[in-house]
């Protein structure tokens, strides 16, 4: 794994639990890496290296994190999907695709169907 990538994981790797997420500000300021930059990275080491770094926007503490569990791990896995499934159906609503409508449909039942 490259310096960089490294020094952002360091980091990371040390807030676990949602609770104590690490804001992309924080991230940058500590490390003196862009923003950009740090999405990019924490993109590859979940993506690339398989290193299970959640996110949340929640506005008591946004920022990047190690779930703490399983319960965390699961939650960051369904809000996943289903800021995937929102990205979709805008795709769909900007340009109809009939095969993008009946993947939707499926999604929705599986994304519904986990959820019991």
């Amino acid at each position: 794994m490259p310096g960089p990538s490294c020094r952002v994981w360091a980091l990371i790797s040390m807030h676990k639990g949602r609770d104590y997420a690490l804001s992309l500000p924080a991230v940058s300021r500590l490390t003196g890496f862009h923003e950009r930059l740090i999405q990019d990275i924490i993109r590859d080491l979940v993506v690339k290296h398989s290193l299970p770094v959640a996110s949340t926007s929640d506005s008591r503490q946004p920022g990047y994190y190690i779930p703490a569990d399983e319960r965390e791990s699961i939650e960051h896995f369904r809000s996943l999907l289903k800021r995937g499934l929102r990205i979709l159906k805008r795709a769909h609503a900007f340009h109809k695709s009939p095969l993008l409508a009946e993947f939707l449909g499926q999604a929705e039942l599986e994304i519904a169907g986990n959820n019991d």
